[in-house]
């Protein structure tokens, strides 16, 4: 049985120029656009990264906020929040 789309493991990037220029790469082994420039058709970029994602344990809204307040708690103990324990009354006029 045959195939008819593309594998992409087997299609190149971008060339670097193209990337660059943010134009369309014909993405042949020397491209048309590095031709018509005269400059060598390199791929040297690096692919992007992939970042882990941190999944959490399912919790409760109650664990959430026990999670949240706990640093706040620690820096009330700090100068810089001088009414430790309580929130800023409002001034009146």
């Amino acid at each position: 049985m045959s195939q008819s789309f593309a594998v992409f493991d087997d299609i190149l990037p971008a060339c670097d120029l193209c990337h660059f220029k943010k134009i369309r790469c014909n993405r042949q082994r020397t491209c048309s656009n590095c031709v018509d420039v005269g400059v060598e058709c390199q791929r040297l970029r690096r692919g992007r990264t992939s970042r882990k994602r941190s999944f959490t344990s399912a919790t409760g809204p109650a664990e959430t906020m026990l999670r949240l307040e706990r640093p706040v708690a620690q820096l009330q103990g700090c100068k810089l929040f001088p009414n430790s324990g309580s929130y800023p009354s409002r001034l009146t006029s």
